[in-house]
């Protein structure tokens, strides 16, 4: 039954028959969050695809932009994506099955919403900065590899970044790609030291596993990010399995933490940093790919968790490489940046 979009309504999310209350005109995903509860979801308006669902029952809207990711034949078969899906009947079923998120990471962890401070703003090269806030007081508890919506300062929107900076740390840290057009690109030159903002979260799914196995992490321009938290909590701990980072960048200025990790891998034998430089006119992934098959044999992958970030097509490309080399998929972990110009987030009610 088709109703007025400005009447609240419900949506349950199956596997889990969690039901959740609908505001009026607002998007899934949204609704989703508000509630404390957690689906795998990136770009925000349609763009990349991660919070794709089936629609088991009900009518939804969504917006045009996503007939570029949802074809006509995925949205034939119901397929939905819930950033950029609004309830047009009293209720709708969806089912994020295959997704392959788990009841407990469904179930969130508490969020915070806080004004903080900023405490710096440091442009690395001309494509990528650092930006440093204040952490909220406790109980703030982020795990390493989440990320947190950063309101935009003039709060027409929110922007996704993943954390940077270790678990207990004072400061948090965000590497953040520009993006020509891109909403929180533009706002950084307003961004000063002194001033706050609002963040939301921690979100995500994308974290350390506690495991023997060794460790292989690859990060690619402002992916290095969630890496970096993921192996400063892996160093802490006495007796952690061997792990190396093999770090990709545009130039050497992009090596973000850099001179960090060399000094972590010096002062830690079961440690190993290697920074990649694209070399003309082979591009970052080759240089992944060459650098996989100098190191990695198909028994070492067999045994060793990966662990990606970066770019989708990066990301996708490598993945595809470590599998077909030998690594068992259900030991990748992979987090894909969609570069977005598009409209920045609605903040949740």
């Amino acid at each position: 039954m088709s109703v007025d979009m400005s009447q609240p309504g419900t949506l349950t999310v199956e596997p889990f028959g969690v039901r959740l209350a609908v505001q009026p005109d607002e998007k899934l995903l949204q609704a989703i969050l508000r509630n404390g509860n957690y689906v795998p979801f990136g770009c925000n308006h349609g763009g990349c695809g991660t919070c794709a669902a089936q629609l088991v029952a009900g009518d939804l809207e969504q917006d045009s932009g996503t007939l570029t990711t949802l074809d006509e034949r995925a949205r034939a078969h119901g397929q939905v994506l819930l950033c950029s899906s609004r309830l047009v009947s009293d209720s709708a079923v969806v089912d994020v099955t295959a997704s392959g998120i788990s009841g407990e990471e469904f179930a969130g962890a508490p969020l915070h919403d806080r004004e903080v401070t900023v405490d710096d703003v440091t442009a690395v090269s001309p494509g990528l900065s650092v930006l440093t806030l204040s952490a909220p007081p406790p109980p703030w508890t982020p795990r390493p590899g989440q990320f947190v919506h950063i309101e935009l300062p003039d709060r027409t929107g929110w922007r996704a970044y993943s954390l940077a900076s270790p678990a207990e740390a004072s400061l948090l840290q965000f590497v953040i790609r520009a993006v020509p057009g891109g909403a929180f690109t533009t706002a950084l030159d307003e961004i000063r030291p002194g001033g706050t903002l609002r963040i939301r979260g921690p979100y995500g799914a994308f974290q350390l596993r506690t495991s023997h196995r060794p460790k292989l992490f690859i990060g690619s321009g402002a992916g290095i990010g969630p890496i970096r938290s993921m192996i400063h909590d892996l160093l802490r701990s006495p007796g952690h399995p061997p792990a190396h980072l093999v770090h990709v960048a545009r130039s050497a200025a992009e090596l973000v933490f850099g001179e960090e990790f060399a000094a972590l891998a010096k002062a830690d034998n079961d440690f190993a940093y290697h920074p990649l430089l694209p070399q003309h006119p082979r591009r970052g992934t080759d240089r992944v790919l060459e650098w996989l098959a100098a190191h990695a044999t198909a028994v070492e992958l067999r045994r060793t968790e990966a662990y990606l970030c970066g770019p989708d097509r990066f990301v996708d490309i490598t993945a595809g490489a470590l599998c077909a080399a030998g690594l068992r998929s259900r030991y990748l972990a992979a987090d894909r940046f969609t570069a977005s110009a598009g409209p920045a987030v609605t903040p949740p009610a």
